[in-house]
C-alpha cells in the first residue's frame, strides 16, 4: 500500500505507524523503501527498529514491525 505521506523513507514508516492504529488488524507490519539519497533513511530504520514489537493488535499480541530499504533501490 503506498503511502499517503509521501515517498521518503521516514515518511513511509510514520504513515504505517498511523494506518497501523487505526485498526490493528495486523499481526505484523513491513515497511519498504528506496535508499537512494534519502536523508532520512538512517531515522527510518531507527524509528522502524523502536517501533518494533511495541505496537499491540486487537488481541493484544506484540506486532513485528520491519523495514525493508532496498539499496540503492528496487529497480537494481
Amino acid at each position: 500500500m503506498p503511502s499517503d505521506y509521501g515517498t521518503s523513507p521516514l515518511n513511509i514508516v510514520k504513515y504505517a505507524i498511523d494506518l497501523f492504529n487505526e485498526t490493528r488488524a495486523f499481526d505484523h507490519v513491513y515497511v519498504v523503501f528506496d535508499r537512494d539519497d534519502h536523508l532520512s533513511c538512517h531515522n527510518a530504520l531507527a524509528k522502524a527498529e523502536a517501533t518494533d514489537k511495541k505496537l499491540k493488535s486487537v488481541e493484544g499480541k506484540a506486532v513485528p514491525f520491519t523495514a525493508i530499504p532496498s539499496v540503492p533501490n528496487l529497480e537494481l
